[in-house]
């Protein structure tokens, strides 16, 4: 499931990348809420780093449990801690890009939001 998830935040990811790039049919407002948008998914792309980091680091230090059953039980608890980076920047993101769709809505520049 997670990785069917990330599978589509990166497509996702990789849409905006693109539309972020693409100057030649769109209009400045609109080009510069693509931008914020791409610049927005590198703080996503960020916490999947993060979080595989300490998954890899919580798998690792799991591999020093002799019981086997054990190792299973930490692992799926730490697994959860692990994906916290992800959680907690889903939710700040969610609140950064809804106001910046409320602002591009008024036309405003992402240089002159307030959020």
């Amino acid at each position: 499931i997670i990785g069917l998830s990330i599978a589509g935040s990166l497509l996702m990811i990789f849409t905006i990348w693109r539309q972020s790039r693409s100057a030649s049919d769109k209009v400045p407002l609109v080009l510069a809420h693509w931008q914020c948008s791409w610049k927005r998914s590198r703080y996503l792309i960020a916490s999947y780093i993060v979080s595989a980091v300490a998954f890899l680091i919580a798998w690792g230090v799991m591999q020093l449990q002799p019981d086997e059953t054990m190792r299973v039980i930490q692992l799926s608890v730490l697994g959860w801690f692990c994906l916290l980076p992800i959680s907690f920047t889903i939710v700040g993101l969610f609140i950064f890009e809804t106001s910046a769709l409320a602002q591009a809505r008024q036309g405003v520049m992402p240089a002159d939001m307030k959020l």
